[in-house]
């Protein structure tokens, strides 16, 4: 089993980039060769793949996700967002 993609919404899977910027793609699970594909197919459509650890993570990405519903709900943003760790070496 893997988790991915719940924390962004849909435009963002459809355009994983914001000025020219990829956004990043978390992976969460315990078989790798299953994490590995779904990395590949997170890269393949414009994210960043970041390996998010086992699948325990998955609760996180769950909150990521939340968080992101309720920063659009509060400030009344287009749910255009994604996230992106700034900082680490772009690949």
């Amino acid at each position: 089993m893997v988790k991915a993609f719940n924390y962004a919404f849909a435009p963002r899977m459809a355009d994983p980039a914001v000025d020219g910027i990829r956004l990043d793609g978390f992976v969460a699970g315990d078989d790798q060769a299953a994490k590995d594909k779904v990395l590949e197919l997170v890269g393949s459509i414009g994210f960043r793949p970041l390996d998010a650890g086992a699948l325990v993570m998955a609760r996180v990405l769950e909150s990521l996700a939340l968080l992101n519903i309720l920063l659009q709900i509060r400030y009344g943003w287009p749910w255009q967002n994604g996230w992106k760790l700034v900082g680490p070496p772009s690949d």
